[in-house]
């Protein structure tokens, strides 16, 4: 499993730069480390960032090319927030700062994950990697109305078996208090890059669980 934005360390070097509304670490994927704890009974490895995605996004192409053409999306290393609030109190990052960020931050967690899904794939003959996030149900600037309470990505079937896909989605649709969607408003698009070349041995999920209807919220001010 990979948890690319639970993380809520900022460096002094980039928090310095940062604005108020930035200390809560509002856009975080809060608690999914705690919702997932029961993947160490079954042996799976979790690999969960410790980076703010205010630092940079590791769940972004190291170009920073929009995963979702067409639509507005925060940028490999964010320069507002969700709620369209600036991030930096003057100068945004430079393509110097952002290269540096690239290799402190973002190759190490690809490394890392490479590792882990070489070592399950050695071990067993394949690999199922589940991308997991948490976001709020509303909104505006990232997409229209409410979201499901579960939202599975397969990058369009590109990514892993449909029949797994479908397995799953219809384990959802028996939990009738929950809505779900599979490839709707997310898609799984940047961690299925990188693993469709082998897509016989890996399957990746994304899933962004409804932060209003499945989870707590994060702090309040």
């Amino acid at each position: 499993m990979s948890i690319p934005h639970a993380g809520t360390f900022v460096p002094r070097s980039v928090g310095g730069a940062l604005n108020d509304c930035a200390v809560g670490r509002p856009d975080t994927d809060w608690h999914l480390p705690r919702l997932y704890d029961f993947l160490g009974a079954l042996d799976a490895t979790v690999v969960s960032a410790e980076y703010s995605r205010y630092v940079v996004d590791v769940n972004r192409p190291p170009d920073g090319e929009n995963l979702y053409p067409g639509r507005d999306t925060p940028k490999l290393c964010p320069t507002d927030t969700f709620d369209s609030q600036p991030l930096y109190r003057g100068v945004e990052p430079a393509r110097a700062e952002i290269a540096q960020r690239l290799e402190r931050v973002w190759r190490p967690y690809h490394r890392r994950l490479e590792r882990e899904i070489e070592r399950v794939k050695a071990e067993h003959g394949v690999a199922i990697l589940w991308d997991a996030h948490s976001i709020v149900s509303v909104a505006p600037r990232l997409f229209e109305g409410r979201l499901p309470d579960f939202n599975l990505g397969t990058a369009d079937g590109a990514s892993c078996d449909p029949a797994l896909a479908e397995s799953l989605i219809g384990a959802l649709a028996r939990h009738t208090r929950f809505t779900s969607i599979l490839n709707g408003r997310f898609k799984g698009a940047d961690r299925a890059e990188g693993c469709i070349r082998d897509a016989r041995a890996v399957a990746v999920f994304a899933t962004h669980n409804d932060f209003d209807g499945i989870v707590e919220s994060g702090p309040k001010e």
